[in-house]
């Protein structure tokens, strides 16, 4: 009896090995990724005894349940990590094979911060008796967006479809799936290869992005001429979280922008920042109220307010209403500023939110807002007029902050961006708008506001343990997940640095830049 049981039982063990020899050998099965190991010389050898062929053996491969995208100019798989994955470093891997027969080796080799923060790459093979075809693997720490789209360079809207796979902790529902229309968007960065987009989807209408607000209308940003691909997305993060809110209107006019790395049309396209535009729902515009965008550096002074009209430099931004009185309020706001015989003080902070407008004015100052002030005018921003008990009030919104902390403009520069061409104790002090105005006339209430304003915002937002942690962030998505010698790889002529710095010099940077911004606005504080 004792005997039988044994033979039994070694029959049965028999059989499992031999289903589990063949369940790890074959594909469509899930196994660990470390089951898949083959040590070097193994690996060597299934290479040696097999001739190469270009056959495509793959349908697919799911990590943790998570659908690899594949960059098809280099059969190389990218594996998105959950934050929150208990087996995140050596995860379930199920393999979606052509071929009954074929078999799935991986060139040992772990995955760790370090595999992934260096671009590492993991060698793949999919395997028969006779033949092998050769794959890639990489991880990410970013989220990952796919995009098909047939006209990608399209100036005007053309369909495309998205698929966003979201790896941020806790997330219930980790990927969106959207119709919709796209098309290239910018100014001077228009000419740039890698390409920037504006995405309207379509099903559903709203959907929330990586935590963003729900919307339908979203931007894809690819920082072409920025070093470190930090300056737009951590100037808009710092406004929105200091000035935004500061206003009468009970208004959030931030936006903000999460980093992604880009596929499109089945091919690796970079590190990018998915985020969402300034718009009617960000200002909360009711009827009669009206956005304009300032575009070029038209100097509102040469205006001549006989006349109604479209004022130089701007484009009406508000869907509401797009005639001859919609101008009215922006005319008369600068006719106000520019009057020939001075207008009292009260009238010119009656005529903006004020706390908004000194926000404005400290703002682009602090970032070296070298694309949005100059001597005289203003550039780059939203003015919105808002009503309030039957009168305008103006609103300000700063965009597109790329020329900023150190870089500016410059014809003989590469992409046009001369990086770190100011020192940090370089001012860009706006000479437009109601604040300056004042300043400028030496009303000593104002200056005095001022000052008080910025150090609210250095003991709160802006103090340096809140921007360290800002930068920190930004640091593990931009070069901590690889994307920033991936997109190095993707495109040689972007401006860039050496990546062995990460962000240490713009960290150096903001911070002598706040230390000198202390003194300049006369701060109290250590």
């Amino acid at each position: 009896m004792h005997k039988r049981f044994l033979r039994f039982a070694f029959i049965v063990g028999s059989f499992i090995c031999f289903l589990c020899l063949t369940y790890r050998a074959g594909g469509g099965h899930r196994q660990r990724l470390f089951s898949y190991f083959a040590d070097e010389a193994e690996f060597d050898s299934l290479l040696e005894e097999r001739s190469e062929t270009n056959r495509d053996f793959v349908n697919s491969i799911s990590v943790d349940g998570q659908m690899l995208v594949k960059d098809i100019d280099t059969d190389t798989f990218y594996y998105s990590i959950n934050e929150t994955g208990t087996s995140a470093y050596n995860p379930i891997v199920e393999p979606d094979l052509t071929d009954r027969n074929a078999r799935l080796a991986v060139k040992k080799k772990y995955i760790t911060n370090d595999f992934i923060e260096t671009n590492d790459t993991i060698e793949l093979i999919v395997y028969t008796d006779n033949v092998y075809k050769r794959y890639y693997l990489k991880a990410t720490l970013l989220p990952i967006m796919e995009i098909s789209c047939p006209r990608a360079d399209s100036e005007a809207d053309v369909p495309m479809r998205m698929r966003l796979y979201d790896n941020r902790a806790n997330v219930g529902y980790r990927v969106s799936d959207s119709e919709g229309s796209m098309h290239i968007r910018g100014g001077t960065s228009i000419n740039y290869p890698k390409k920037g987009w504006k995405l309207s989807l379509k099903n559903p209408e709203r959907m929330s992005l990586l935590g963003m607000r729900s919307d339908d209308d979203w931007i894809l940003y690819a920082a072409y001429n920025d070093q470190e691909r930090i300056r737009n997305v951590f100037s808009t993060k710092l406004w929105k979280e200091g000035c935004a809110s500061n206003n009468r209107f009970g208004i959030d006019n931030g936006v903000e922008y999460k980093y992604v790395e880009l596929f499109l049309n089945g091919s690796y396209y970079g590190l990018y920042a998915l985020g969402y535009p300034v718009d009617d729902d960000v200002l909360d515009i009711a009827d009669g109220e009206y956005t304009y965008k300032k575009k070029y550096w038209d100097w509102e002074a040469a205006e001549d307010f006989s006349k109604p009209g479209a004022m130089a430099g701007y484009e009406l931004e508000s869907r509401r209403e797009n005639d001859i009185s919609a101008w009215k309020p922006l005319r008369d706001y600068y006719e106000l500023l520019y009057s020939p015989q001075p207008r009292p003080d009260s009238e010119l902070i009656s005529a903006v939110d004020i706390g908004n407008s000194i926000d404005t004015y400290i703002f682009l100052n602090l970032i070296q807002g070298a694309d949005h002030v100059d001597n005289r005018s203003i550039h780059n921003v939203y003015i919105t007029a808002k009503l309030m008990a039957d009168d305008y009030i103006m609103l300000y919104t700063p965009w597109d902050m790329d020329q900023a902390w150190g870089n500016v403009w410059s014809d003989d520069a590469l992409n046009w961006c001369e990086a770190y061409g100011a020192a940090p104790e370089d001012n860009y002090v706006l000479n437009s708008g109601a604040v300056a105005a004042l300043v400028n006339r030496g009303n000593e209430v104002m200056i005095n506001a001022v000052s008080w304003r910025y150090e609210e915002l250095r003991e709160g937002a802006w103090s340096d343990e809140n921007i360290n942690k800002l930068i920190d962030g930004y640091e593990t998505d931009i070069y901590e997940s690889g994307a920033y010698l991936r997109d190095m790889e993707r495109w040689g002529d972007a401006t860039s640095q050496n990546p062995e710095i990460g962000l240490e010099l713009f960290r150096e940077y903001v911070l002598a830049r706040f230390e000198y911004a202390d003194e300049y606005y006369g701060r109290n504080g250590d």
